[in-house]
């Protein structure tokens, strides 16, 4: 099928890729490089499956590498908005990791701070009148959200800001510099 049928996802895009891999060729030499050893280095630390701090900072690092690994491929294929999209959220988890190494018991709120991304998900499918979320918003019961309500009160649990989490591991010069830059097309 072609471009004009299937767009990026038609086999006629493997003749850009070719283009744009042997146009900017040392950038992706540098870019291979760079994975393999990501990749590599990934199985070398050794995780005890009973510290979370180091469980939770391995999905992390793993979830970083795939970010940018589709960026790659993104790219490859000329979408680079969305690879830079992509960039972003691997800056984001990069910043995000280095508070679960440096910050003791970030890790904890971390995990706790999805409750907060969740409560917001379910008031909003509740509270949005649109047919499409009808058969949703029946199983939103009220006690949900209370009892995650009161779970998110009694833990002080809070989403920390990418902002807040840059400078608390004075990160400010990725959060100023790539972050703001990559967030351009995310926004």
């Amino acid at each position: 099928m072609s471009l004009e049928d299937q767009g990026f996802l038609s086999e006629e895009t493997a003749h850009f890729q070719k283009h744009i891999r042997s146009r900017y060729a040392k950038y992706f030499d540098l870019i291979d490089d760079v994975n393999i050893f990501c990749q590599q280095a990934k199985y070398r630390p050794l995780i005890h499956d009973l510290d979370g701090r180091e469980i939770i900072a391995a999905c992390v690092m793993i979830k970083m590498l795939n970010d940018l690994q589709a960026a790659i491929l993104l790219v490859e294929r000329g979408l680079a908005s969305q690879a830079r999209t992509l960039i972003r959220v691997g800056l984001e988890a990069f910043i995000i990791l280095a508070n679960i190494c440096c910050v003791d018991d970030f890790w904890r709120s971390f995990i706790l701070s999805d409750q907060v991304a969740r409560l917001r998900l379910l008031r909003a499918i509740r509270d949005n009148p649109s047919g499409l979320l009808e058969e949703d918003r029946h199983q939103v019961v009220p006690e949900l959200i209370s009892q995650l309500d009161q779970d998110i009160r009694e833990h002080g649990i809070t989403e920390g800001k990418v902002i807040q989490l840059a400078c608390r591991v004075n990160l400010m010069c990725f959060y100023d510099g790539a972050y703001r830059l990559f967030s351009q097309d995310f926004h």
